[in-house]
């Protein structure tokens, strides 16, 4: 069985967000989110990280402290057998997330993965506030970027413990601004997270 992934063309994509724009476009209405669904359609993982005429849609999701105002970073997994995007292997993020699947909840797949990857990737006693839309991120300037488009969510958690369940996440744990933006001066963060920091720094630091 083929490995797919909701992906949408951009020529669709573009329209419906409100123009071509490159890093974080703020949004919060969730309609968008629907308009964007109902325009995406089925393709082959393999055959969407090779066209560039499609955005793979991903939805990233910020995990936020508010009380202690931190948000929790993680590493993605050096190792292969873990985590094979290599582009992306041993780079800190803040945003969880991932491809959305067909076994995500058919009325609405990107608030289901959304849901899916957090239980999926993280460990804890507590619960999660559900998503609420922040905006859009669109990232051009690298391989990885060309192909994918992010929908940037928060959630709030209530508990500071909270560790990671996935091993494709080497290590994890909450972080505050400062420490944030000592990781955004090194080369081993993704770009997608560099791209938002302003944006949650500004909301909730």
């Amino acid at each position: 069985m083929k490995n797919e992934v909701l992906v949408i063309k951009t020529e669709k994509l573009f329209p419906i967000v409100g123009g071509y724009f490159q890093g974080l476009r703020r949004e919060t209405n969730i309609t968008l989110v629907k308009h964007l669904e109902k325009s995406a359609e089925w393709m082959a993982r393999n055959e969407a990280e090779e066209n560039p005429k499609f955005k793979q849609i991903i939805g990233y999701t910020a995990v936020i402290h508010p009380y202690i105002k931190k948000a929790f970073a993680y590493r993605r997994s050096i190792k292969d057998k873990d985590y094979p995007e290599k582009k992306l292997q041993g780079k800190y993020s803040w945003g969880l997330g991932g491809h959305i699947k067909r076994s995500d909840k058919k009325d609405s797949y990107i608030l289901s993965s959304t849901s899916r990857e957090l239980h999926e990737e993280l460990k804890t006693s507590s619960y999660f506030l559900n998503p609420e839309l922040i905006g859009f991120v669109n990232d051009d300037t690298d391989d990885v970027g060309k192909v994918h488009f992010g929908i940037l969510f928060y959630c709030i958690s209530d508990s500071a413990e909270i560790y990671p369940k996935d091993p494709e996440i080497e290590s994890g744990r909450f972080e505050n601004i400062v420490d944030l933006k000592k990781i955004c001066e090194t080369e081993n963060v993704e770009n997608w997270s560099r791209i938002i920091l302003p944006e949650l720094d500004q909301k909730f630091f």
